[in-house]
């Protein structure tokens, strides 16, 4: 005789949008998707976020990491800001090196 429980863990999943080669986050987003963030991260103070940004440019990986890893800070600042401890943000950034390769990477 066995049993299972299953628990749904609570969640947050918000995408960010940014025009191509620009790391800009729109004010739209800043206005009403970080407050989002910030308001399940004040419901849940154990959970961490996981921000990922993603980027691809077939002309350079190094170009392409940079623009990645620049997104991803684009949306952790204004969190940083808001009072929303740095410790609860990972930051990973994805990069796409040619038409099949993806790379990722965790960064502090």
């Amino acid at each position: 005789m066995s049993s299972a429980v299953r628990v749904q863990l609570p969640q947050v999943e918000i995408r960010f949008y940014f025009q191509p080669d620009s790391a800009s986050l729109m004010k739209t987003d800043l206005q009403h998707k970080v407050q989002q963030i910030k308001f399940f991260l004040n419901q849940h103070p154990n959970k961490h976020l996981k921000n990922i940004g993603y980027s691809y440019d077939h002309t350079s990986v190094n170009k392409s990491q940079k623009l990645a890893l620049a997104r991803a800070k684009a949306v952790q600042q204004p969190l940083i800001k808001l009072g929303i401890e740095l410790s609860r943000l990972q930051v990973n950034r994805i990069f796409r090196e040619n038409s099949s390769n993806v790379s990722i990477h965790r960064s502090s």
